[in-house]
């Protein structure tokens, strides 16, 4: 499978990161996970935050957000790469979910 990536002209689209990764889950259970704090994590996470950032947003410690990640990218089936950006495809899926 050729993995394309977008060029400097073109940017990086939920769908075509959906085409060029795959989304682990359906779209229907994308939407459905994570659930409370953990969506909130998530959120932040779209934001481009760091897990300091998110933890004193949320006034939490950033242990329980490191955890938190940790369930997120599990619930979503994204496995440890040392090629792709495990929080940046999580963020994708939601996305991708978003955009059907």
């Amino acid at each position: 499978m050729s993995r394309e990536r977008p060029g400097r002209n073109r940017p990086l689209s939920s769908s075509h990161a959906a085409k060029v990764y795959g989304t682990p889950l359906r779209a229907t259970e994308v939407h459905e996970r994570p659930a409370g704090r953990g969506r909130e994590v998530l959120g932040r996470l779209a934001q481009s935050r760091s897990n300091t950032g998110t933890a004193e947003g949320l006034f939490i410690s950033e242990k329980a957000v490191a955890k938190h990640i940790g369930d997120i990218l599990t619930e979503l089936g994204l496995p440890p790469s040392g090629t792709d950006n495990r929080r940046v495809l999580a963020v994708l899926a939601v996305l991708a979910c978003l955009d059907r």
